[in-house]
């Protein structure tokens, strides 16, 4: 911000991606051009508890009226080593998982996520299907 900083303006309403290169200080933000679903709950069914998709529900970030959520975590949650995976509306016809951890980029019926014992910080976009598995200090 050099004092003089506006707000980003764009040119139709929409989803976007947005990129922020905080090394470079490189922003750029492009029209989202896949479907967009909008989702009641979302849940982590896994190994560790029988690959429910009714338990071990997220927290949606958004709990305004008429808002869509999409963003969503969970707080303090412990894990020995186990396989997961996200899904939505207790039901396995819309689920993601992936091959990255702490973090990545899930996938329609991907591959388990293999999570590392310990306790994080849960974070899940359902647009892009990126999750953040943050360890707790």
């Amino acid at each position: 911000n050099d004092g003089g900083s506006s707000y980003i303006k764009l040119s139709a309403d929409g989803y976007y991606k947005i990129h922020l290169n905080t090394a470079t200080d490189e922003l750029t933000i492009e029209p989202y051009e896949g479907t967009v679903g909008v989702y009641t709950q979302i849940a982590m069914p896994g190994d560790y508890q029988g690959w429910s998709t009714a338990d071990n529900l997220l927290n949606p970030m958004s709990t305004l009226d008429n808002v869509e959520n999409h963003d969503w975590f969970l707080k303090s949650v412990t894990y020995e080593d186990t396989g997961l995976k996200f899904a939505a509306d207790n039901d396995w016809a819309v689920n993601w998982g992936g091959n990255g951890f702490p973090h990545g980029q899930g996938t329609q019926d991907g591959p388990n996520i293999n999570v590392v014992a310990g306790t994080y910080h849960v974070y899940f976009n359902d647009i892009l299907g990126t999750y953040y598995f943050v360890p707790v200090e």
